[in-house]
Order: C-alpha cells, then sequence, then structure tokens
C-alpha cells in the first residue's frame, strides 16, 4: 500500500519507487495448502525489516501535508503546536481522518495534550465512533528522551534521570561483589553517566537544587570503589580521573556553542552582541602600552627605571619594593637605565601570570561590603551600581543578586561572589 499510494511520486524520485516496487511486488512464494497444488503469491512485505523504515516514512510522509499548524515529525513522532486553540483542534481533527484514511487508527486513550506557558482553560477533543472524547491534559511528557513540563521546568527530568541512575548502581552493586578502578571507569562510563549527561545542552538550568541532585549520583558512585568509600569526593574523583558533573556540563556548552560560531550556525540561537566587551589579549596588550606611553614623554621606546613602580601602579598593580629590584636585576640589560616596552610587557605579563586570583576578588568584595557585614546585599549593590553610573533598575540589580546567591538568604556572601566572579573569566 505504501509502494502504491507513492506511485504518483515525481520524476527525481523514480528509480526509488521502481526499485522498492521491484523488491516487494516481483517477488513471489508458493504456498500449498494439504494435498492441492501450489500457487504463487505475491510477498509483499519485504524479508526482515530492511526496508521497514524506509517504507514507514514513506508511508506518513504526507502527514505534515494535511496540517495547518507547524510541526516536526521524527519517525512515528509528531508533534504540533500552535497559540490558536481552535487552529489546533482542526489539525487533531485532520490527523485523525488522515490516520483512518490509511487505515492506521490513532489510539484515542493513548493521546495526550501539554498546554505551555500558564494555566490554560482549552480542551482539545478526539472524534471517534463514540462520538467527541476530551483528550487527556497532562502536565508532564517524555519527548524523545527528555521530560518536558508544562512550566518549561527540566526539574522533572532531572528526578526522573537520577531515579534510573541510582538503579543502574543498585544493579551493579548487586552484581559485582568488588569494584575495582578499572572496573568502574568501564561500568559508570557506559550504564550510569550517560543516563545524566543525554541532552544536557537542552535540560541544563543552572538551579542548584538540580545540580546536587544529579551530582550526588556521581557522589555515591565514587564510593563503590574499592578502597575509596571513606575518601573525600575530591580525591575520589582524582583518583578515578572524573571531573564534577557540572564541569563536564559547561564543557559541552563550549564545545556546541564554538561549533556553532564555526558553521556560521550562531545568529540561529543567539544574538551576538556587537560591542564585545570582554577584554582579550590585544586589550590587555594595549591597556599596557598606553601605560607605558604616559612616562615615554618623549616617544623613544623606553622608559627610566625610576618609573617602574609608578608604571605598575598605573597597570593596577603594588609590588613592593624588594620585587621592584629584583625585576630590575632580572630585566634592566641598558647600561642608562632604560626599560624597553618588550621587557615591560613581560614583566606584566608575569605579574598577571602569578597574581593570586583570589585575592583580587576578595578585594573587589570589600569594595561593595561597605558597612563590612561580610556580605553583598541589594543596598550595597545599589550604591556601587549608582556610584559607577549605571543606570539599572531594581528589577536587574535583583536579578545580579539571585543569580550569585546560592543558599537563598538574599544576599552575596565571599563565596558566592568568589564563585560568580570565577565563572565570568575576568580573573
Amino acid at each position: 500500500m505504501a509502494v502504491r499510494r507513492r506511485k504518483g511520486a515525481t520524476a527525481e524520485h523514480s528509480f526509488g519507487y521502481e526499485h522498492t516496487n521491484d523488491h516487494i511486488l516481483e517477488d513471489n512464494y508458493g504456498r500449498r495448502l494439504g494435498g492441492s497444488n501450489s500457487r504463487n503469491h505475491t510477498i509483499g512485505v519485504p524479508q526482515g525489516s530492511v526496508l521497514g523504515p524506509l517504507l514507514f516514512l514513506i508511508y506518513v510522509n504526507d502527514l505534515p501535508d494535511v496540517l495547518a499548524s507547524p510541526c516536526l515529525l521524527l519517525a512515528d513522532d509528531l508533534k504540533s503546536w500552535s497559540s490558536n486553540a481552535s487552529a489546533l483542534q482542526m489539525d487533531v481533527d485532520a490527523a485523525k481522518q488522515w490516520s483512518l484514511d490509511w487505515h492506521l487508527p490513532l489510539n484515542d486513550e493513548k493521546c495526550v495534550h501539554v498546554s505551555f506557558g500558564g494555566d490554560s482553560a482549552n480542551a482539545f477533543v478526539m472524534h471517534g465512533e463514540k462520538g467527541p472524547e476530551n483528550i487527556m491534559r497532562i502536565d508532564a511528557k517524555k519527548d524523545l528522551g527528555i521530560w518536558v513540563s508544562s512550566n518549561l521546568s527540566f526539574a522533572l527530568h532531572h528526578e526522573k534521570s537520577a531515579q534510573k541512575a541510582f538503579a543502574v548502581l543498585r544493579m551493579i552493586r548487586r552484581t559485582f561483589s568488588r569494584i575495582t578502578r578499572m572496573d568502574f571507569q568501564i561500568l559508570y562510563g557506559a550504564y550510569v553517566r550517560p543516563l545524566l549527561e543525554y541532552a544536557n545542552q537542552v535540560v541544563y538550568s543552572g538551579r542548584t537544587k538540580d545540580v546536587t541532585l544529579i551530582e550526588r549520583v556521581q557522589r555515591a558512585a565514587t564510593r563503590m570503589v574499592a578502597g575509596l568509600k571513606s575518601v573525600d569526593y575530591e580525591t575520589r574523583l582524582a583518583m578515578l580521573d572524573l571531573f564534577p558533573l557540572e564541569y563536564r556540563r559547561l564543557r559541552g556548552d563550549l564545545i556546541l556553542t564554538y561549533a556553532l560560531f564555526e558553521q556560521s550556525l550562531a545568529n540561529r540561537f543567539f544574538t551576538v552582541d556587537p560591542a564585545n566587551t570582554r577584554r582579550g589579549h590585544n586589550d590587555q596588550k594595549q591597556e599596557i602600552r598606553e601605560a607605558f606611553d604616559l612616562f615615554d614623554t618623549e616617544k623613544t621606546g623606553s622608559i627610566d627605571v625610576r618609573e617602574l613602580k609608578v608604571a605598575m601602579r598605573a597597570l593596577g598593580f603594588d609590588p613592593p619594593r624588594e620585587e621592584i629590584r629584583k625585576l630590575l636585576s632580572e630585566f634592566d640589560c641598558d647600561s642608562k637605565g632604560l626599560l624597553l616596552f618588550g621587557r615591560i610587557l613581560y614583566m606584566v605579563a608575569l605579574k598577571m601570570q602569578n597574581r593570586d586570583a583570589k585575592d583580587e576578588i576578595l578585594k573587589a568584595f570589600r569594595l561593595f561590603d561597605d558597612d563590612g557585614t561580610g556580605k553583598i546585599s541589594f543596598k550595597n549593590l545599589k550604591r556601587v551600581a549608582k556610584e559607577l553610573g549605571e543606570t539599572l533598575t531594581d528589577e536587574e540589580l535583583q536579578e545580579m543578586i539571585d543569580e550569585a546567591d546560592r543558599n537563598g538568604d538574599g544576599e552575596v556572601d565571599e563565596e558566592e561572589f568568589l564563585r560568580i566572579m570565577k565563572k565570568t573569566n575576568l580573573y
């Protein structure tokens, strides 16, 4: 039937049609009942499932043509959506009629619908032999391996993934009386971690509760290795050559983002900022050059060594006198007591490489925490924004607090500030 219904295909598909037609309709087999004469019959069904997927795609390929709303078709999975409930109901009726026309009746009891973006009073019906029946509404549905909730939260997906991963861990524990490090790398990498990392770029929300839940699975898994039960989590990761799952998610995001930019697909997923205020290598080099030129008034390409401490301060460093002397002993090769720009550039690069990022961040934290409470409040953040001339709304300022606030107390402590600043790549 699939071949016959597509007989009117366009010329460019004629070879595929003829090939499939010959394979199915020209193959015969003999059948005999009792002592009767043998009679040939058309096979009709290809041997095994060589052509099964292809025939199914041919069969359902025209289903989107009967729908007015946008839809996606993957194998036997069809999704259609619309903000117009009436249009969506018409598509449901059209799909139902299509299934009856081609003798593929839908199972009305298994049909469900999900409403996204708030509570909706819209009801959808399926017209069957018993008359119209309401299509059951649900709050979450598994779609291509991902649990999608009506509130667009992936919390349920993370819960289901963790439950399944813990079940696999229990099965492994029952099966293996002793798990070596090599055994663990194979078992965990093949059976457990894929459950936690499936479609990470889609489902990862950054919610502390979800992150903790997923990481708990890896914590439990690493304790199963012989000799590591009483060792702390960070040491277990190092001994098993593993990374926290949050790091792996970040790495996956970066790889995907890089691939999108490399293939010129970024504009389909992001709004790229043309200003791009991120400081790169060339920006830092230009900043050093500007500080150098402040003291190289005669444009000779060198500055007096006596100006080195002041120049370093202009770049944001305050080295002690002993360190200045050490730097001069290593880099002042000019008998006239002059330092070339190249030497200054290298010296600053060493300082930037060796600077204590944590100390730098905590200095910035104290600029916000002017009242000495050990936390940055909404009031502190608003004061700094005003002093810097930033025109941010209260909602935007509160969003900044909420993003960094991991423990939910409404303020940002040193640990939370360190974490959020390290993620900005400024330190």
